[in-house]
């Protein structure tokens, strides 16, 4: 007769671990600023870091002076506690996506309880310490701010914990009564892929005597390779067409289309829905790759819009400050001088803050530095008389509103990173699909990379060669020229297969190196300090490096290479490489933030002669 043993196997979820390693970042930035203060405060040399806790100091005291003046050890305890749940959120993450054993997947569920718990309880006992000492840190805001600024993440961090406690404790509970033999094991329950319930997913490997049994069992086990996951399979059972990396053994999504047993063909990926439905419901090698682009296109959206609503004066004032943080601005207007705030407020049109500041301090074109030397240019050459000086001319400044080519230039910038980020999280998601399909995308993947680097190059070379318009339209027309052909490259078809990788990478290298010309250019021109110091010169440069260093490791296979099926799931090389480049965005955005903001402040001082005193300056 069958003989049956039943394994019990934890499936991680998408959103349970999502919430795990946001958090724990979000709850290390929170650790770095209280076990920081008063230097992380505002008014320290390390605030910048902490911009918004200038707000919320105010709408929570244990944030804010009181607590730090009367020395509450509360928030410090907390902190540290917050340092051990982020450890095990991570040894959690840890144990169901790197390591992905069946032991490790055996007890992840209990770490996981453990740090929801900690979470869940800190949060508890964090708004009861207010409520018991009379709403002490947070009575004196108004219900609106109170609302949103603190009841409402609060009452997130509560519930969100709780329920990912409840869907671990339904898991572990059910686990104990299949192994006690009280509860049997139903199919049903088996990763279906119409169910969305949060049972746990509990398989039933049988094996019988007969010899239709025996196959089924074969079937079924090959099938639960992958942390028993009928979804998954190894590299050496995909078609040719989809084996890319050897060096990446597990994880992989059934490809549609390549199942003849209807018994298997419910768990391959032939319809879009599927192939969409495997981004949030089990986690697999490509879905770092999925969420690393699909978030940052959404992020690019959302940051495009704000530039939109400030153009159109309709940015709400409580956005204003993240919009003018201080690492937006070049080091010639720094945060520490009076003059960097002057200008700066002004920018963020608190223009009465601005004239408190200027009649505290007044200023003169004394200053050696870039900017006090282009104004004594602009000041000798002012109809005005020679004592020229700061505060008559700041008293009713209004700073430059950006031009059709400034516009243009972040247009391009943003339309190419979600034109970019959004092809790829696409291509990565929707790859598994079928043959065809996933040519198809991948060419548009190619496009995206190359439209973005396009873009990217547009408002640097704008603002790199401000004073030189017909360097920027040669410069703009040959990145442009180049661009097609590199288009051209990764879509002809004799370009599209493996073999080709490695020429499809030197011509991304290729066409991304060659922003070494206008830079080194930019810096014959006027001199790297003075780049550095008006326009985030190393900001574009580590941009290039980010980019350089994660082609270079896709490229190389590496670290994959030296350890094959150990980073299947989380830290292969792609994965690596699309990391990299949201970061080499982030830093390429700050560079042309920096330029802008330089332009924009420094050039309205001097009024109809600003643009040509400042060129004059910076080449002087």
């Amino acid at each position: 007769m069958a003989a049956a043993t039943t394994t019990v196997v934890h499936r991680p979820r998408t959103l349970v671990s999502a919430w795990l390693f946001l958090s724990s970042f979000v709850v290390a930035w929170d650790v770095g600023y209280i076990l920081l203060r008063p230097r992380s405060m505002f008014g320290g040399d390390l605030h910048w870091l902490w911009s918004p806790y200038s707000l919320y100091m105010n709408v929570d005291y244990i944030y804010g002076l009181p607590s730090w003046d009367t020395k509450d050890g509360f928030p410090a305890a907390q902190s540290l506690m917050n340092v051990g749940e982020s450890i095990i959120n991570l040894f959690y993450i840890y144990l169901v996506h790197v390591k992905a054993t069946q032991a490790s997947l055996a007890v992840a569920p209990i770490w996981g309880l453990i740090a929801v718990i900690m979470t869940l309880s800190k949060t508890i006992l964090y708004v009861l310490n207010d409520y018991c000492c009379g709403w002490c840190k947070t009575g004196h805001n108004d219900w609106y701010t109170l609302f949103v600024y603190w009841i409402l993440p609060n009452g997130l961090w509560i519930l969100f914990p709780s329920i990912i406690a409840y869907v671990f404790v339904q898991e572990i509970s059910t686990t104990l009564k299949v192994a006690a033999g009280v509860q049997g094991v139903s199919h049903s329950t088996f990763a279906h892929p119409n169910s969305s319930q949060f049972s746990p997913v509990i398989s039933a490997a049988i094996s019988a005597n007969g010899n239709g049994k025996r196959e089924a069992g074969k079937a079924n086990n090959s099938s639960l390779k992958d942390g028993s996951n009928p979804y998954l399979v190894h590299h050496s059972q995909l078609p040719s067409w989809a084996q890319d990396n050897a060096w990446i053994v597990k994880g992989y999504r059934r490809p549609g289309g390549t199942t003849q047993e209807a018994r298997l063909k419910e768990f391959d990926h032939s319809t879009v829905y599927k192939c969409w439905r495997s981004v949030w419901a089990y986690w697999h090698n490509e879905t770092v790759n999925v969420h690393t682009h699909l978030w940052g296109a959404v992020f690019s959206i959302v940051l495009s819009t704000s530039h939109l609503l400030q153009h159109l004066n309709l940015l709400p004032s409580w956005v204003r400050p993240f919009s003018h943080h201080p690492i937006f601005y070049p080091s010639s207007l720094t945060f520490t001088t009076v003059t960097g705030k002057v200008l700066r407020l002004a920018s963020a049109s608190y223009p009465g803050f601005a004239n408190q500041l200027i009649s505290q301090r007044p200023l003169t074109t004394t200053s050696q530095s870039l900017i006090g030397k282009a104004l004594s240019l602009l000041s000798s050459t002012s109809a005005s008389s020679s004592s020229f000086s700061i505060p008559s001319k700041l008293t009713n400044l209004a700073v430059r509103s950006p031009d059709t080519l400034d516009v243009a230039g972040f247009a391009a910038f943003f339309i190419g990173s979600v034109i970019c980020l959004g092809f790829s999280s696409t291509y990565h998601a929707i790859q598994c699909h079928s043959q065809s399909i996933s040519k198809k995308f991948n060419k548009l993947d190619y496009v995206g990379i190359v439209v973005m680097i396009v873009g990217s190059f547009l408002p640097a070379l704008h603002y790199g060669f401000y004073c030189h318009p017909h360097y920027q339209l040669a410069y703009s027309l040959a990145i442009s020229s180049l661009g097609t052909l590199a288009m051209y490259v990764v879509l002809a078809p004799t370009y599209a297969t493996p073999a080709y990788r490695p020429y499809r990478t030197a011509v991304f290298l290729v066409l991304g190196l060659s922003a070494v010309v206008p830079v080194a250019h930019v810096v014959n021109l006027y001199g790297y300090r003075t780049i550095t110091e008006t326009m985030g010169l190393r900001f574009l440069i580590l941009s290039g490096a980010l980019y350089v260093i994660g082609a270079c490791l896709y490229a190389a296979r590496v670290p994959e290479r030296f350890a094959p099926g150990k980073f299947d799931m989380v830290g292969a090389s792609h994965q690596i490489f699309h990391v990299l480049i949201l970061a080499a965005a982030a830093a390429h955005y700050i560079s042309i933030r920096r330029a802008y903001a330089f332009w924009h402040t420094v050039e309205v001082i001097g009024s109809e002669g600003g643009k040509a005193g400042v060129c004059a300056a910076l080449q002087g």
